[in-house]
């Protein structure tokens, strides 16, 4: 079912290649984007974070100011704004599987409007959405994928340093989901300049060295013992995410940064692009510093790396000859079909059971 999906999207970004008015049509945007909203409305135990929320949304009272709730010998949290809606929204529906259709929606909403305000090409952005954040972030990690929306939504007012406005669109994130620090983050990120290709080479390699001698662990340590009151928490937090980044996904990364870093000269030009890029790359040396915590900062990292579905399309776009287009596009849908592929060995994602029954 996701390899057919993302063929269906790439059909378009194929045909783009000929009729130039498809790249950046609203309306087929908007027809996928409704099919996935009706994909995630009608799933049913499908992604690792579904049970929890599922129990959130059948135990949460109406209008209820209790936030936390256990599950599976867990406490789970949830931010106020976030748990307020659907507490307010439970006085009138009850059926957990309306909530998560009504958050996919609003994830939905923003990815669109964020792609329509910024992306050079709509259908390149969707169908890197789609194989690389549409199940992660639509199916798991509802809060944050909701402000990973909002964040798309936001880079034009951090490319037009409008930090009022940021703050205030970070602070209400914050109630959403933590991960909307990271909005504010992003915005004094994009203050950051870089001028040289050999200099980005350099701290990025800096970067991973750092991670392989366990400086970056030695590093996090030290600071942690400033704050000797939340030391247990950050002990217990450290130890819960101890797992190194694996050699597969330090590669993945790296095949995404080197053809931005390569074309870097070309591209810098663009302002757009100089402060999106300073974000991006940014977010990526933290990920490799911090290597020892694994799956933690690779949420960190995965939170910066939504900005890959404008990123790319700005490379793509800067591509005059349509041969080396066409090749970059096997090339996407040979890596992100790789990228699908793994959902068919977790059991949270496959078989994809409905409300239905399995009818994929």
């Amino acid at each position: 079912m996701y390899h057919i999906v993302g063929f269906l999207i790439f059909i378009p970004l194929l045909a783009s290649l000929f009729f130039d008015n498809i790249k950046n049509s609203k309306s087929i945007l908007s027809i996928f984007l409704f099919f996935l909203f009706i994909i995630a409305s009608i799933r049913y135990n499908i992604g690792t974070d579904y049970h929890n929320y599922f129990v959130f949304f059948e135990k949460v009272k109406a209008f209820s100011f209790q936030n936390n709730y256990y599950t599976e010998n867990k406490w789970f949290e949830f931010e106020p704004l976030f748990h307020y809606t659907v507490a307010i929204l439970k006085n009138f529906i009850s059926n957990p599987i309306f909530f998560f259709s009504f958050w996919a929606l609003i994830t939905l909403a923003l990815i669109s409007k964020g792609i329509k305000k910024i992306s050079p090409h709509y259908m390149l952005s969707l169908f890197i959405f789609y194989c690389h954040f549409y199940s992660n972030y639509t199916f798991n990690g509802i809060g944050q994928g909701i402000v990973m929306g909002i964040f798309l939504c936001s880079l034009p007012y951090i490319i037009s340093r409008k930090l009022f406005l940021v703050s205030f669109i970070s602070f209400l994130s914050i109630l959403i989901h933590k991960a909307g620090l990271l909005i504010l983050l992003a915005y004094f990120m994009s203050l950051f300049k870089f001028k040289r290709r050999s200099f980005l080479i350099l701290i990025l390699l800096s970067s991973i060295l750092i991670w392989r001698f366990g400086i970056g662990e030695k590093i996090f340590t030290s600071i942690a013992l400033q704050f000797p009151l939340y030391f247990p928490y950050l002990k217990a937090y450290v130890e819960m995410f101890y797992y190194e980044h694996s050699i597969v996904s330090v590669i993945q990364r790296l095949f995404i940064v080197v053809p931005l870093i390569y074309y870097f000269p070309q591209l810098s030009k663009d302002e757009k692009f100089n402060k999106l890029f300073s974000i991006y790359f940014i977010g990526m040396l933290i990920y490799f510093i911090f290597g020892f915590f694994g799956p933690f900062m690779t949420r960190i990292n995965m939170f910066f790396r939504i900005l890959e579905v404008i990123l790319i399309p700005i490379l793509y776009n800067s591509l005059k000859s349509k041969q080396q287009q066409l090749v970059v596009q096997i090339i996407i849908l040979v890596w992100s079909f790789v990228v699908l592929s793994g959902f068919y060995y977790n059991d949270a994602f496959y078989p994809f059971n409905t409300i239905f029954g399995d009818i994929f």
